[in-house]
């Protein structure tokens, strides 16, 4: 699993009520990864809720309490992706420490045509079309 290379705004409200939370530090241990902070930054309350797409709800500050939507359905998953949004769409430095530098915070392949090596010549170019238009 790739990390997305943008993250959606975060809408803020004063007063979020939580039904299932759970800490940072529980989602890291969800994530499969240590925590690399200590102390009561650690408690922030993260609730995950399945959505259709990805987005994330907050109390304004440091400390406040934040809902990520998400469509993803497999726990480690969903740890890692609301680690990441916590870290790189909200600059949560709990979130931010405790994935700095793991592979699994990389972004994707890029989309599209994989690069080459060298350019291919018209005469490869055409060869290769003319391959895939008779089967």
């Amino acid at each position: 699993m790739s990390i997305p290379l943008f993250f959606p705004a975060v809408k803020y409200l004063p007063n979020l009520v939580l039904r299932d939370s759970i800490t940072i530090k529980e989602l890291c241990a969800h994530a499969g990864i240590t925590c690399r902070a200590s102390g009561s930054w650690t408690s922030r309350k993260v609730e995950i809720v399945h959505a259709d797409s990805l987005s994330v709800i907050a109390e304004p500050g440091d400390w406040g309490n934040v809902i990520i939507q998400m469509p993803l359905h497999e726990r480690q998953q969903r740890a890692r992706l609301a680690l990441a949004v916590l870290a790189y769409g909200m600059h949560d430095l709990v979130a931010k420490q405790s994935v700095a530098g793991l592979a699994i915070m990389r972004l994707g392949p890029p989309k599209g045509r994989r690069k080459a090596a060298r350019a291919m010549s018209v005469a490869e170019r055409q060869r290769r079309f003319r391959e895939r238009k008779r089967t």
